[in-house]
């Protein structure tokens, strides 16, 4: 997937996950089906945009009403970034590769952006709490 328009003004590549393929090649065929039975010219190749494939003016809108046709009305695509980030670093990825495949010019937004001491264990954390049980119990 070619992102061209980013915040950063870089254009950047992304490989596609499996689900999303599926979920893109359902949303085209159900594009195809809307545009034959209403007969509308195709005029763009924006995948979230209107109908004829032109681009809306702005993604959020889109975005709004995708979720809200898939059901998915708590969605917020600002929060699937915090996420993104997240699941790339704990997947083994650096905190840097996580940057730039959402198009942040600096570590410190992405830092940010992951939450990492949220979802990470902390061992010292455990051990401290194991040690305060203990205390309680010597009465």
């Amino acid at each position: 997937m070619r992102f061209f328009r980013t915040k950063n003004r870089r254009e950047r590549l992304h490989h596609i996950m499996p689900r999303t393929r599926e979920a893109l090649l359902a949303r085209r065929e159900h594009l195809e089906k809307r545009r034959t039975k209403r007969g509308i010219a195709v005029k763009g190749d924006h995948v979230v945009g209107h109908l004829d494939g032109s681009r809306m003016g702005e993604f959020k809108s889109a975005w709004k009403n995708v979720c809200k046709a898939c059901g998915l009305d708590d969605l917020h695509f600002h929060d699937n970034r915090h996420t993104y980030c997240s699941s790339i670093v704990l997947a083994g990825g650096k905190l840097a590769m996580a940057g730039a495949l959402i198009g942040h010019k600096d570590l410190r937004m992405t830092k940010r952006y992951t939450n990492l001491e949220e979802l990470q264990d902390n061992p010292a954390q455990e051990r401290l709490a194991q040690y305060y049980a203990k205390a309680g119990n010597s009465d």
